[in-house]
């Protein structure tokens, strides 16, 4: 190899050199910004950052570890008398949904809406409801609910205790009436009666296993 290859040997070497130095320096700058991110370096995720400089009153609550979220959950159910029913002791209609497995639900409320505004077989009929979880029958009111006292769409009936519904449960709504035994009246207009319960999903696999050891230690 003569003097005049070994410069051009030298030459490649120096850019290569340099090209690689260039791409060193990209990947450190590209290092230190990934560094500068809360997601990567764990001094806080995005709801710690928000909380900072929102009122909790605005707080969203879909931000966050995954096991912090919560989301807006509504679920219509609907039961029908029928039209013009003739109302008894013995009148009843049940209706069903079911919380998927994505998480818990947390009814903090209620609605109910229906097709008679104003009338006997409508919303001034004599009707009442208890809420039960379908799978363990438990209930969540020791006297059912005068359908009077549920909430409208402008004025929705808020628990002061809001009910927990475990993933994959059935929460039903079992509607009879508070007629008297051996009594019977004809009501006008529709029996057709919407509840929508409202609250919130959250994620409780830690509340599971939390559970569990609390159960096991007393036992």
């Amino acid at each position: 190899m003569n003097s005049q290859q070994l410069c051009q040997a030298l030459s490649q070497a120096k850019a290569e050199r340099a090209k690689l130095r260039q791409e060193e320096a990209d990947l450190c700058a590209r290092e230190n910004w990934l560094q500068s991110q809360s997601q990567v370096n764990g001094s806080a995720d995005l709801r710690t950052n928000l909380s900072a400089v929102l009122p909790l009153d605005i707080m969203p609550g879909n931000v966050g570890p995954l096991n912090s979220i919560a989301w807006d959950f509504w679920e219509p159910a609907e039961v029908n008398f029928g039209m013009n029913p003739l109302l008894s002791a013995n009148s009843i209609q049940n209706t069903t949904f079911r919380v998927d497995q994505d998480g818990a639900f947390l009814m903090l409320g209620i609605i109910v809406t229906g097709d008679t505004a104003r009338g006997g077989a409508g919303l001034d009929g004599p009707y009442q409801v208890v809420i039960r979880d379908r799978q363990s029958s438990r209930t969540f009111n020791d006297q059912p609910i005068p359908l009077q006292a549920l909430g409208s769409r402008v004025n929705p009936r808020k628990f002061p205790t809001p009910l927990l519904f475990q993933p994959n449960a059935y929460v039903q709504f079992y509607v009879t009436t508070w007629l008297p035994q051996g009594t019977s009246q004809q009501m006008s207009g529709s029996g057709r009666l919407q509840f929508a319960p409202y609250g919130v999903r959250v994620r409780i696999e830690d509340t599971r296993q939390t559970l569990g050891n609390i159960f096991q230690s007393g036992s």
